[in-house]
């Protein structure tokens, strides 16, 4: 009468060691699976022209009398403004910082003369071609007796979410050619994305000047991991 309960057991003991085994095999396939993967880089660049440009003139006056001094600050700022207006600019787009002056009696006794104010007018245009054009004339501000203490323009791109999409789209792609290749090479095939990762992107004047130009890089690196199958 115990046969058949023993036969019974001895089965379904069997059955539970396969299907131990059974699990255990497709356990350790999915962990070979998931441990088999390629990761790769994909670069996508892109040339933009600014769309943005600031030019700050910073301009001094010296007197020994405060009055002249301010004066003389207040007759270079509306040249300034006038010289940027004939440029074809707006005067609604000039903005003026405030004016600093220093007593020079108080630092050194020899100090020449007593005042000396500096302030600085800040224009912004999104017609940079206009800028540049306009940055070489500057000769007409010293022909007014100017005195500049300092010229800077820097150029801006800020259209950089219009082109985000496409930039990504095509750093996906590059990255996928590169696992493509992997994948060749190796003798296996890709199986989907494990992972990813956009990067940063970054915009770069493209010249080797250290100056800000008109012209942009635009530079996106993405960072790709492939499952990779026989």
């Amino acid at each position: 009468m115990k046969e058949p309960y023993i036969l019974v057991a001895s089965f379904i003991l069997s059955l539970s060691i396969a299907a131990s085994g059974y699990f255990i095999e497709q356990g350790l396939e999915s962990r070979n699976y998931f441990n088999r993967y390629v990761s790769v880089k994909g670069l996508a660049e892109q040339p933009v022209k600014s769309d943005q440009a600031i030019w700050q003139l910073t301009i001094a006056y010296n007197a020994n009398d405060l009055s002249e001094v301010y004066t003389g600050i207040a007759n270079g700022q509306e040249a300034i403004k006038a010289f940027w207006v004939n440029q074809g600019f707006s005067a609604a787009d000039v903005n003026l910082q405030p004016t600093s002056v220093n007593d020079n009696s108080t630092y050194n006794a020899n100090h020449g003369l007593r005042y000396t104010a500096q302030t600085t007018l800040i224009l912004t245009s999104t017609d940079v071609d206009k800028i540049s054009a306009a940055s070489q004339q500057m000769n007409i501000l010293a022909s007014k007796n100017i005195l500049l203490n300092g010229s800077s323009i820097t150029y801006s791109f800020t259209q950089l979410n219009n082109i985000k999409p496409q930039m990504l789209d095509e750093a996906t792609s590059n990255a996928e050619t590169a696992a493509q290749a992997f994948s060749k090479n190796s003798h296996s095939h890709l199986n989907g994305i494990r992972n990813a990762s956009q990067g940063q992107f970054t915009i770069s004047d493209d010249n080797n000047s250290g100056m800000s130009s008109i012209t942009k890089k635009v530079r996106v690196v993405t960072s790709v991991e492939y499952f990779l199958k026989d």
